[in-house]
């Protein structure tokens, strides 16, 4: 608990009573973003709409040290506002009957002034699988219905429904208990609150997916998704069945979607960031450890895999791709010599797609790559493939013998000689791979 900020709170409760002297503590309380606006001083944007009644029914030690987001910063801009807005009013005898006492928060009330949405859903939070289907079966799908229910039916109503027991109700007797005493750190065991402002925090809801896996989980979504291994190949690893992995990895993938998509301005900085091949991933972490940064950046890379753009975009790079391969499976150096890969990644691929890039060339049929020159070559050569490359080359009809000495010193066979290539030469043309006015053939 923290301290109570010295010499605010006289003055917290100076101001208070001046409000009670204009009526502030019922409808016709007037909001805090209208109240600063009109006298030019700064208050919080995201909280404009909070009216004064709320924080008015706290003394000054509820709003100092039981409120987590209220240090001493904001609690001195509150009371400057009120201040100037009470300039001149005579202040309410704390004597008279009409005086209304301090009451505690709600819980809603504390979630509220904590920046959680009041349609928060339960199925983000880390509950137990009892206590979700519980809720599922109720319909009830939001935090403030759940703490209401637990008002009207108690730890005996609830205890009364069938396939919930006592460890089911002391968890939620505990989270509801956390949010009515205003206990932040308490919460956060089920709610990703903000470290130092309102609202709630991407990084800490990864943090509670991850909390929620089991040990032996984490291992194996790691090969899964990082290390990139197949279904029977991390089933393999680790001793498990294919279908169990698939299982796994699909739970908690659905965890991930359903907070990208909770936290929908997030996931757009993410995702334009992702498309636009720039960094992204601070808004994933740091976890608790780097292993589970990297666990959470791999599930939503994941994720933004599946998505419409990232199909879109997984579909441009797999054209381009298939446009690259191409360009060096035809290049006319291929059946003469060899294509230096070297020079072609300079020129034709992007230095990101340069890994990528060679591993499909190593999986492309005809294709091998000579480490000793760095060549990329036909596994197979052929006669013809190496004389329609030297024709390519050539303008004007060239002489039959130049053409024969030029295939010979490509391939390093004296068999292909001029009277090899002139008795194929009607079977080639046949086929559509020589024209015949491209060879002079009679010199």
């Amino acid at each position: 608990m923290r301290r109570l900020h010295h010499g605010l709170g006289d003055r917290w409760e100076a101001v208070r009573a001046k409000c009670r002297s204009l009526g502030w503590y019922d409808g016709n309380s007037p909001s805090v973003g209208d109240l600063a606006e009109r006298h030019g001083l700064e208050w919080y944007a995201a909280r404009n709409r909070d009216q004064v009644k709320m924080y008015l029914c706290l003394d000054a030690t509820q709003l100092f040290t039981g409120l987590r987001t209220f240090g001493r910063t904001k609690s001195l801009r509150l009371i400057e506002i009120l201040e100037a807005a009470t300039d001149g009013v005579e202040p309410c005898s704390s004597n008279e009957e009409d005086v209304p006492p301090t009451v505690a928060l709600t819980c809603p009330e504390i979630l509220y002034l904590w920046g959680v949405p009041s349609d928060f859903p339960l199925d983000m939070l880390p509950l137990s699988t009892r206590l979700l289907n519980f809720c599922e079966q109720q319909e009830i799908g939001t935090i403030t219905t759940l703490l209401d229910v637990w008002g009207t039916l108690g730890r005996s109503g609830l205890l009364a429904h069938e396939n919930i027991g006592r460890r089911t109700v002391d968890e939620l007797q505990h989270f509801a208990r956390a949010i009515a005493r205003a206990d932040a750190d308490a919460v956060r065991r089920w709610l990703p609150l903000n470290d130092r402002q309102d609202g709630l925090c991407l990084r800490r809801a990864f943090g509670l997916s991850l909390d929620q896996l089991k040990l032996v989980e984490v291992p194996i979504l790691t090969s899964r998704l990082v290390d990139n291994l197949s279904l029977e190949e991390c089933a393999d690893v680790h001793g498990i069945t294919r279908e169990r992995v698939r299982q796994m990895e699909g739970s908690f993938l659905r965890d991930v979607r359903r907070i990208l998509g909770w936290f929908s301005s997030e996931m757009e900085a993410i995702l334009d960031a992702w498309m636009g091949g720039l960094r992204w991933h601070s808004f994933a972490g740091p976890q608790a450890t780097p292993d589970g940064t990297t666990l959470i950046i791999a599930a939503i890379e994941a994720c933004l895999d599946e998505s419409p753009q990232g199909v879109a975009r997984r579909l441009v790079a797999e054209s381009a791709m298939d446009s690259w391969l191409e360009a060096i499976a035809t290049h006319p150096d291929l059946y003469l010599g060899g294509v230096d890969l070297q020079s072609y990644l300079d020129d034709t691929v992007p230095p990101a797609k340069h890994v990528v890039f060679i591993r499909e060339l190593f999986n492309t049929r005809g294709i091998s790559i000579d480490h000793a020159s760095g060549l990329v070559k036909p596994c197979n050569p052929s006669v013809i493939r190496t004389v329609r490359a030297i024709l390519q080359q050539e303008e004007d009809p060239i002489p039959l013998t130049w053409l024969a000495q030029r295939v010979q010193s490509v391939l390093g066979f004296e068999e292909f000689d001029s009277d090899f290539i002139f008795q194929n030469r009607y079977r080639w043309s046949s086929n559509g791979w020589l024209e015949l006015d491209q060879v002079l053939w009679g010199q």
